[in-house]
């Protein structure tokens, strides 16, 4: 059979839940918290690189994580996403739930006796677009805006074409970008490189036996 045009499915039904996933989803979310800990607790500016000590190591190794989560998160996004239709509601569902979020933890900051500030309010108001390039959310965001036109080229394509396609993005984001570095950790342009690898896995992926897995996918 000819595995160039090959799609294959999930043999799993839409409502089953993967123990395995959700565990992993709960390590995702625990590393970032754990990144933003160390990087926005200012701990971090207290590091002497020349005198390191045993709470610095540790430091460190707690606050790993944080990219890795958010690349896993999209890589998710794509497997399960390349084969599903884009929806409106869900997207302001997203942005609605984001934009709440954020207003009401503000306000309980200004009600603890924190004093008002219109750049602050600004900020609040913009969360969305101001992120957008900068941080996970704007950056997710719009990435769901572009998911019908990246399946669109997902699905005209091949395996061979996306696989050389992967070789090309992969080679210019991670190893060109080894030795130059350049940020692209929340630019929208990496957010679709990681989708498409997800989808990659989902389409061709793996070779997984077809036994107790919740979520698994054989090629025939």
């Amino acid at each position: 059979m000819n595995h160039e045009a090959t799609r294959t499915e999930p043999i799993v039904s839409p409502t089953v839940r993967s123990s395995n996933l959700e565990l992993f989803r709960i390590l995702l979310m625990l590393m970032i918290i754990a990144h933003h800990y160390v990087v926005n607790s200012e701990i971090a500016d207290f590091f002497n690189p020349t005198h390191p000590t045993a709470n610095m190591l540790f430091m460190t190794l707690y606050g790993w994580g944080g990219k890795t989560g958010i690349n896993c998160f999209v890589l998710i996004t794509g497997y399960f996403m390349c084969q599903k239709s884009f929806s409106w509601q869900k997207f302001f569902k997203l942005v609605f739930e984001v934009q709440f979020y954020t207003t009401v933890i503000y306000l309980l900051f200004l009600l603890s006796g924190r004093s008002f500030s219109w750049g602050e309010l600004y900020q609040m108001l913009l969360a969305i677009p101001l992120g957008v390039g900068q941080s996970f959310v704007g950056s997710f965001l719009c990435l769901y805006l572009l998911i019908p036109f990246v399946n669109k080229l997902i699905h005209s394509m091949n395996e061979r074409e996306f696989r050389y396609l992967l070789i090309l993005l992969v080679g210019i984001y991670s190893v060109i970008g080894t030795f130059i570095p350049f940020g692209f950790y929340e630019n929208i342009a990496w957010f679709v490189v990681i989708y498409l690898i997800g989808s990659y896995i989902r389409l061709y992926g793996m070779l997984y036996s077809r036994n107790t897995a919740s979520y698994s996918w054989q090629r025939v």
